[in-house]
């Protein structure tokens, strides 16, 4: 499991998730087992960040909330930080974070 960490208010602590899917414009989080998700709502703006160790520095997207489930919710990202600055995520990106979850599983 690929642990993530899902920030929906911007001075609120993150909640601890694991990575369930990733395509190339949205993803799924499901809640850790000793974790329950935040509340929130659709097309709440949330920032989701994972850790690739070694294999990639720490990723984070920016998006919306498409779906909410009890145990679940499915983010859509329009934003990658890059170097301290959200900018719009392009096919190479999303490629990028494809490769480092591939490796990260290796």
């Amino acid at each position: 499991d690929m642990p993530a960490r899902l920030l929906v208010r911007p001075n609120a602590p993150a909640a601890t998730c694991v990575l369930a899917d990733f395509s190339d414009a949205s993803l799924r989080l499901r809640a850790a087992p000793d974790s329950p998700l935040p509340a929130m709502k659709l097309h709440d703006k949330v920032i989701v960040e994972m850790d690739f160790g070694d294999a990639a520095p720490t990723c984070r997207l920016r998006g919306l909330v498409f779906r909410i489930a009890p145990d679940s919710c499915v983010v859509k990202f329009h934003h990658l930080d890059k170097h301290g600055q959200f900018v719009p995520i392009e096919k190479i990106d999303v490629l990028e974070i494809k490769t480092a979850l591939l490796n990260r599983c290796a």
